[in-house]
């Protein structure tokens, strides 16, 4: 009864492939959504309801990414900040130092032969 739902994606990552011009909003590494139940009393500060909910228990999103080990702090920093600062970081990484950034890696567009 803990897991309500669970998706797993395989990875897709082909470095031959990288860096791409294209925006992809998901990286390519394997990944496994969950959404687990937590009962009411193990969820810190108790359960918050609707009006008219009387369901003891809490739906948590979990999602699970599984880098390579040189990946890794690219898909961190992908994973876990806003939108508005990815997309400052990556605006900065491309118009004040020419590099492309994305959740696999940073790469200077002066020694990189980008191919579509």
């Amino acid at each position: 009864g803990l897991l309500l739902f669970s998706d797993h994606q395989a990875s897709t990552f082909d470095i031959s492939k990288l860096p791409s011009h294209r925006f992809e909003a998901m990286d390519h590494f394997a990944k496994c959504f969950l959404i687990l139940r937590l009962e009411g009393s193990k969820v810190e500060g108790g359960l918050q309801r609707a009006e008219g909910d009387s369901r003891d228990w809490k739906a948590v999103r979990v999602d699970l990414v599984s880098p390579p080990v040189d990946r890794y702090a690219y898909t961190l920093l992908g994973w876990t900040g806003s939108r508005m600062f990815e997309r400052d970081l990556r605006r900065f990484a491309r118009l004040e130092r020419q590099m492309l950034l994305d959740n696999h890696a940073l790469y200077d567009k002066t020694k990189v032969l980008f191919t579509l």
